[in-house]
């Protein structure tokens, strides 16, 4: 099903990047920015967000966004791109739900199309994941047989 990140605050690094793996993002307004500070951290990004910005976002946004780690307020994030919306906090989560409601309309999705057509849509990114999962599978694996051949 479409995902939809109701951001009531900042989104800040991992915040950041949960928030902009979502379908849509709804954001408060005047409370908050958007902000990816790893290069101001000495942090790099997976390859599978990296894959996501550029499959999501123009060069310019994802130069600003993850290259420099500016901040975005929800205005600025709305104008372009970021986010989808804005509003008052008391207004997010209706807001997120109305919106949900509107695109999904009378009749809903069907799941199984839905979740086709997002794989075939971001398979780069679906690969990278893959790829990476993988990787990350297998060094456990290593540590965990290196732990218990100690026994």
């Amino acid at each position: 099903m479409p995902t939809i990140a109701a951001i009531n605050g900042h989104a800040y690094a991992a915040g950041g990047i949960l928030a902009l793996y979502h379908d849509y993002r709804i954001m408060r307004t005047r409370k908050g920015w958007v902000c990816l500070p790893e290069i101001h951290l000495n942090l790099q990004f997976s390859k599978t967000t990296i894959d996501l910005l550029r499959q999501r976002y123009p060069p310019s946004v994802v130069q600003q966004l993850a290259q420099f780690g500016k901040r975005f307020t929800a205005e600025e994030s709305l104008d372009i791109g970021l986010v989808d919306a804005v509003t008052e906090n008391a207004g997010l989560l209706d807001l997120a739900i109305s919106f949900a409601r509107t695109l999904l309309g009378k009749d809903g999705f069907d799941r199984e199309a839905l979740t086709a057509l997002k794989m075939n849509l971001y398979s780069k990114v679906v690969d990278s994941f893959n790829i990476v999962f993988a990787e990350e599978i297998e060094r456990y694996a290593t540590r965990f047989n290196k732990g218990a051949s100690k026994l």
